[in-house]
């Protein structure tokens, strides 16, 4: 049986610096400032609109409402289990494998 070989990390090898720009002028991606707006695109607006979705102190739409009474966990997870369960059992008697 043939053993699996891992790779070892050098100890002395020079840790990988990232290089700062400090350049205003120069081009290519910079890390953002506080005062920088941000840009509008479809992704960014959709963005935007999930947070307010996933906000429960906003006016806007939500993903579920918040408040409604809903039905102890007990039955929200029961409930489908045994109406499964019933379901199948019809469908295997109906099909002859239960007999």
């Amino acid at each position: 049986m043939s053993r699996l070989k891992t790779l070892t990390a050098d100890p002395d090898a020079p840790a990988i610096s990232i290089p700062v720009v400090t350049d205003p002028v120069a081009r290519g991606p910079r890390i953002a400032a506080d005062i920088d707006q941000p840009f509008g695109s479809p992704v960014h607006a959709l963005q935007e609109q999930l947070q307010k979705i996933g906000d429960v102190n906003s006016p806007a739409e939500t993903a579920y409402p918040f408040a409604e009474d809903k039905a102890p966990g007990w039955v929200r997870m029961g409930l489908p289990i045994a109406l499964s369960v019933v379901l199948w059992t019809v469908i295997l008697r109906v099909t002859g494998v239960l007999g």
